[in-house]
């Protein structure tokens, strides 16, 4: 398997994920953050969402990252979250769900 340069990574790519709590989202979107990417964290817990921008800011202050309230149990908030993100973003390289 081919290694990718974290150079490659740097203020390119843009990241949504869901269920950013302190679980595997989180470490995914913390590992892609401290790599300077643009991060979407995504989940229904704003409280959870902000905890996990503070811990990540704590590593990296300038990280390039924010919250997105959605329930992702709820098929008409997901389409119109993510039709939000669509119109709004310049473009997302990457989408990991972890739900």
């Amino acid at each position: 398997m081919e290694s990718v340069s974290t150079r490659t990574l740097q203020s390119r790519a843009e990241l949504c994920n869901t269920q950013s709590d302190q679980s595997t989202g989180f470490q995914i979107s913390r590992a892609f953050a401290l790599e300077g990417c643009r991060v979407i964290m995504i989940n229904r817990k704003e409280d959870q969402g902000q905890a996990s921008i503070d811990e990540i800011r704590k590593e990296k202050p300038d990280a390039k990252i924010e919250w997105e309230g959605c329930d992702l149990g709820t098929l008409k908030e997901v389409k119109q979250v993510f039709t939000g993100l669509r119109e709004r973003l310049d473009r997302c390289d990457l989408v990991s769900e972890t739900a």
